[in-house]
Order: structure tokens, then sequence, then C-alpha cells
């Protein structure tokens, strides 16, 4: 198993040869990544007047890489705020 970045595996392949073998890439956000509040809440506001909150929070956690929970509270929050 191999881990990096996906530039550092492109540059050690490169270097090395081709694997042997299958390969499987895990590609995710990177850890530092901190989802941008302002753009899940506008993402939201644009979502919940034409979706369920569940469906909306969904969509919007898996487009924004931020967590399903997170979304799907701050929706509700969203939801029962007054106009």
């Amino acid at each position: 198993m191999r881990r990096g970045s996906l530039p550092e595996l492109a540059a050690h392949y490169d270097r090395a040869g081709p694997p042997k073998g299958e390969v499987t890439l895990v590609i995710g956000p990177p850890p530092d990544v901190v989802p941008d509040t302002a753009a899940i809440d506008a993402a939201l506001k644009a979502a919940l007047p034409f979706m369920p909150v569940k469906a909306a929070a969904e969509m919007i956690a898996h487009l924004t890489g931020a967590s399903r929970k997170q979304v799907y509270d701050r929706a509700l929050e969203l939801k029962h705020e007054p106009d």
C-alpha cells in the first residue's frame, strides 16, 4: 500500500515504473480542508424550498465534503429560521 497526494504518487510511479497487479485509488479531501460554511448555507437555502431536508443535506454534504450530520443539523436550523 502506498499513500500520498496524487502528484506524489504520479512522481513515484514515473520513477519506479508501473505497479504490478491491480491498482485501487481512494481519493478524499485533504485533512486540513475546512468546508466553507457560507457556501453550505447558500446551497441549503437554494435547495430547501425544493427538496426534503435529508435529501438536501446529503447532496450538499457529498458536494462539499462536509459531514452529513453537520449539514443536516444546519439545514434544520435554516428550515426553522424566520424568513
